[in-house]
């Protein structure tokens, strides 16, 4: 297996022609019909650049999550977007919450931060008083809520607790909620519900949309400098057309 998943085209070119994957978690009912209709619809679209500014697809993600779209970046995959994150914090230790998905540690060392670990409990909660004592220079806190791979949530209420605790130490909160959507009323368990500029939650339509092939993710804060930094250091276009279109056809699915 490789960092980032199961690599099944590797596996076939080693001469594996048969295999279960289960390193995707991705939603069983697959891509929206919706979305194939509009590609085809819209294929005429794909001869033109799309809107450097993504405002249209920003306005369905606001809409999506009840905010502004000033709230909002874009990227190719969750992935792009927490590179970029890295990239654009301030800060150079980082502090993950462990067990849980390798990209975390890759773009916090690919931005030249420093990365420590905080384990979970034997049962996958987060203990935040042992969290407090831990806590020592680290300058940004890594959580995946759900988790990946435990499925293990960390609800609102504890989130609030957390990110007192932090603002207390002058720390950043980083929370992955790419699996979130999966949870009944998963809308008033979201952490964004804080309303807190210190936090960055990182969503994917890769997941719940069954897309992972093709790529789209976001970013949601209040921290408009962190959302300027990001701007300045992402590169133009990176979220194609095709991409563009699932994410303002598939949020009203």
């Amino acid at each position: 297996m490789d960092l980032h998943g199961g690599n099944i085209y590797k596996l076939k070119r080693d001469g594996i022609d048969e295999m279960l994957d289960y390193s995707s978690n991705i939603n069983p009912l697959g891509v929206p019909k919706s979305f194939k209709e509009a590609v085809i619809k819209n294929m005429d679209d794909l001869e033109r650049y799309p809107d450097i500014d993504y405002i249209e697809l920003r306005q369905e993600i606001a809409k999506y999550n009840n905010t502004n779209l000033e709230n909002i970046v874009v990227g190719n995959g969750a992935t792009e977007v927490l590179f970029l994150y890295m990239k654009a914090i301030e800060g150079k230790k980082v502090l993950i919450i462990s067990p849980t998905f390798a990209e975390y540690e890759r773009a916090a060392k690919s931005a030249g931060k420093i990365v420590n670990y905080f384990p979970y409990e034997e049962d996958y909660s987060l203990d935040i008083e042992k969290l407090n004592k831990f806590l020592t220079d680290e300058d940004i806190v890594v959580l995946c809520n759900p988790n990946n791979p435990t499925g293990k949530f960390q609800d609102l209420k504890k989130i609030e607790k957390l990110i007192e605790i932090l603002q207390k130490k002058e720390k950043k909160l980083f929370i992955d909620e790419a699996f979130i959507e999966f949870m009944d009323g998963w809308m008033d368990k979201t952490s964004f519900l804080l309303e807190n500029k210190n936090i960055f939650i990182l969503r994917a339509l890769t997941k719940y949309f069954a897309i992972p092939g093709v790529r789209l993710g976001y970013g949601l804060t209040y921290d408009q400098e962190l959302l300027t930094k990001i701007n300045e250091v992402r590169e133009p276009w990176s979220v194609n057309g095709v991409a563009e279109i699932a994410g303002k056809v598939m949020l009203n699915d």
